[in-house]
């Protein structure tokens, strides 16, 4: 019962560590593909990226940098209308910074006199 393999947890958790050593972790994959319940193993950061359920989730979405490079990046939990929002950069900093103080009055030479003092990109 419970009470027990708490009592025993350290003999337990050697037993079990004892068993896992015995094969690799593609092995017990293999093993545990058609075993009925839920298990998983703990994985880094970058193995997740690989993982079968991760990408059969599709729980990372690939991204375009805008340069060519891609990447991948979580995907939202969130849904709307049982489509997920998409996954895109952030804009570059300063992108619209020209357009949204012209929209404030600023003129053109304003604008490069605050740029050549760094006040702005």
């Amino acid at each position: 019962d419970g009470a027990a393999r708490f009592k025993n947890r350290e003999a337990i958790i050697a037993d079990l560590d004892a068993i896992f050593a015995t094969k690799t972790l593609a092995e017990w994959r293999e093993q545990f593909a058609s075993m009925e319940g839920p298990w998983a193993p703990m994985q880094s950061a970058l193995e997740l990226h690989d993982d079968p359920q991760v990408v059969a989730n599709g729980y990372l979405a690939e991204v375009d940098r805008g340069d060519g490079v891609r990447f991948k990046l979580v995907a939202s939990p969130v849904q709307f209308d049982e489509q997920p929002p998409p996954v895109g950069t952030s804009p570059a900093m300063g992108v619209d910074t020209d357009e949204v103080l012209m929209e404030l009055g600023f003129d053109m030479d304003q604008l490069l006199e605050h740029k050549a003092s760094g006040a702005i990109f």
